[in-house]
């Protein structure tokens, strides 16, 4: 559990399961609560508790300070912003 000043919030999928976006960790989690077990999975990010910043897939993404999220009506899609994130090309 992280101590944060300005948690984030988190989204719920139509399975009742809970998607973690807390600041703390820049990555994202994936949390299936069934009876009194509680499974976490990172779907993206990385849970070292590095920021950084890297488009990707899955773990091959990165965030510096993830801000707001989204899911899908079908829940298949999860959006996720990143603030304080600036790249130039």
């Amino acid at each position: 559990m992280c101590a944060c000043s300005d948690p984030d919030p988190a989204a719920g999928t139509p399975c009742t399961e809970l998607l973690d976006l807390g600041p703390c960790n820049p990555s994202i989690a994936h949390r299936h609560r069934a009876s009194v077990v509680d499974l976490t999975t990172t779907l993206a990010g990385s849970a070292s508790g590095t920021p950084a910043f890297a488009d990707g897939t899955g773990t091959a993404a990165s965030f510096n300070r993830p801000s707001g999220v989204a899911v899908s009506p079908d829940g298949g899609t999860l959006y996720r912003g990143d603030f304080e994130t600036l790249a130039s090309g």
